[in-house]
């Protein structure tokens, strides 16, 4: 994997993240934060991007990607 792409998915991990409607308790921030990753976990996966990659950008583990699919 490149930097650039690194690069790239992290960045779309963050605009998902800051896109996420979060309440203002942290519990609220926190589920955003989840739900972000899990859609931004299940947009990768639609791309092909491969698990190592996804599980370095989301650190999620290979058994938390597999039950996104």
């Amino acid at each position: 994997m490149t930097k650039f792409v690194y690069f790239c998915i992290t960045k779309i991990i963050h605009s998902f993240c800051k896109e996420a409607k979060c309440s203002k308790n942290e519990g609220g921030r926190k589920q955003g934060r989840e739900e972000a990753n899990l859609e931004t976990t299940r947009n990768l996966l639609e791309q092909g991007i491969d698990l190592n990659v996804i599980m370095k950008a989301t650190n999620l583990t290979k058994k938390q990607i597999r039950q996104i699919k």
